[in-house]
């Protein structure tokens, strides 16, 4: 048979065929099949501060960096499809945000959007959509999220998964739902139409990304448009998903419009 080592007839080879004994290296099994390898000492690797030792007393020769190589922290396997030691979550937690994961979520959000209005007029389960999308789209459950909502004046933070319920589906078919909270998924019933994303600036740093930008809303029954702003921040989850931990939405500064009133005392004390 065939020997990475056919060159050098001073080594001894042998091949290892799937009826041998799995190796293990201080947990899941290795199998290593149809793979020549040479007699020698025992593999040791050292992977995320652990000794794996492989037994049996064979090394993988050439093969050992390709065939074991600590890829993103974790172990490629051979035909088991199995994990050489710690855990993969973990490893995959600290792998950065890229720019292609950035837009995938923000279309994600987009269709979202959408298929919550769609499924809200057809009489659909819209509020199980919406809650499904909010899982996979926000961080709650994995990390702090900080939500500054387009249209929440009273209640302008939400914390928590089920006060961001409230905001998209309506605080009214929600537990201690919100008052304010007409349902911004459903637009407040009229439903959009769909929801373009227009990136300013995507920034990847320190493993996370921020964007900042505008979409622009299609109402479904108009055809209006409104165009809001937007700051989000995505990190990686511990299950390796990238989710929205910041999102901050405004309707653009309108110079001609009134200021909010200003709260008794702030004036004196700006003023000294």
């Amino acid at each position: 048979p065939y020997s990475i080592f056919s060159n050098m007839p001073s080594m001894s080879t042998l091949r290892l065929t799937s009826a041998r004994p799995a190796l293990r290296a201080s947990g899941p099994a290795f199998r290593l099949s149809q793979t020549s390898v040479r007699r020698g000492a025992p593999l040791v690797r050292a992977m995320e501060g652990e000794i794996a030792t492989l037994v049996g007393g064979i090394t993988l020769g050439g093969l050992t960096g390709a065939a074991l190589g600590a890829l993103n922290g974790r172990v490629s396997t051979l035909e088991t499809g199995g994990s050489a030691s710690s855990s993969s979550s973990s490893a995959s937690a600290v792998r950065p945000v890229t720019k292609a994961e950035v837009l995938e979520v923000q279309k994600n959000w987009a269709a979202a959007i959408a298929g919550c209005s769609k499924i809200h007029k057809e009489g659909g389960d819209y509020i199980g959509a919406a809650a499904e999308a909010a899982g996979e789209l926000y961080a709650y459950g994995h990390s702090n999220v900080l939500f500054k909502p387009t249209k929440a004046a009273e209640y302008p933070f939400r914390p928590t998964a089920e006060e961001a319920m409230s905001y998209f589906v309506g605080g009214g078919v929600v537990d201690n739902g919100y008052d304010e909270d007409g349902g911004f998924a459903i637009n407040g019933g009229k439903g959009w139409a769909s929801c373009v994303y227009k990136n300013h600036k995507i920034e990847l740093k320190g493993g996370i990304a921020i964007a900042m930008g505008t979409y622009d809303f299609t109402d479904a029954t108009d055809g209006s448009v409104s165009t809001v702003e937007y700051t989000f921040g995505y990190c990686r989850c511990d299950d390796g998903k990238v989710r929205i931990f910041l999102h901050h939405s405004s309707v653009p500064y309108n110079a001609g419009g009134a200021a909010a009133p200003a709260k008794k005392g702030i004036l004196s004390k700006v003023m000294g």
